[in-house]
């Protein structure tokens, strides 16, 4: 369900729960009950909308309106989710023992 339909849902009162999801790859979902019945946020396509980390989907509800928020990060792979510091740092410490082997 997109999340305009989801945004009609909730002016109705009808969404009862938002939850983040952490997957085993790292990405992460949104979940809600509407109407009683669970229901994944999809991109208007209808494919699932995934998210890289708790701060974009409090961003994202928070952008639409919404309030409140759980997260189950019991399964997410959060060793799997690109850090660009810690990359940063690495590529650094590569380039050093480059020089290092070249002087």
């Amino acid at each position: 369900m997109n999340i305009e339909t989801v945004k009609s849902f909730q002016r109705k009162g009808a969404v009862s729960k938002v939850t983040g999801i952490g997957l085993l790859n790292g990405d992460m979902v949104l979940v809600m009950m509407v109407n009683g019945m669970e229901v994944t946020l999809t991109h208007m396509n209808e494919f699932e909308k995934v998210f890289r980390s708790p701060k974009y989907i409090l961003a994202f509800l928070k952008e639409h309106g919404f309030k409140e928020c759980e997260f189950n990060l019991t399964n997410w792979g959060i060793d799997k989710i690109f850090d660009p510091h810690k990359q940063a740092v690495l590529l650094k410490k590569k380039a050093q023992k480059r020089k290092g082997n070249h002087a």
